[in-house]
């Protein structure tokens, strides 16, 4: 259980990460026709945890998600992400720990 929570950081600084490496649609510098999906961005996985389609980012961001779309951020969806991350992360070190105590035995 205290692997958990030294987990729990990870996964909330994994979730951030996930939310301004993971963006879908790509960032789309080019307005409409040549992007159809310009303004509709969402950066964050499983969920979207910041969203630029609120109309909220400065002119210099259109199209794209970056620290101007930091206002938007959904902090449920951030807490489920870091739950997400901190689960795989917390499992991950379960399977190390044991095959490292088999190895030794």
């Amino acid at each position: 259980m205290k692997l958990f929570f030294v987990c729990l950081p990870i996964g909330l600084i994994a979730a951030v990460a996930s939310a301004f490496l993971y963006v879908n649609p790509p960032n789309c510098t080019i307005p409409y026709p040549d992007c159809p999906q310009f303004g509709k961005q969402q950066g964050g996985f499983p969920l979207p945890v910041l969203d630029d389609n609120v109309g909220e980012s400065p002119t210099q961001s259109w199209g794209k998600i970056d620290e101007g779309d930091v206002a938007s951020v959904n902090l449920s969806a951030l807490g489920i992400n870091s739950l997400f991350y901190a689960a795989i992360f917390w499992a991950s070190g379960l399977i190390a720990l044991r095959l490292l105590q088999k190895e030794r035995s």
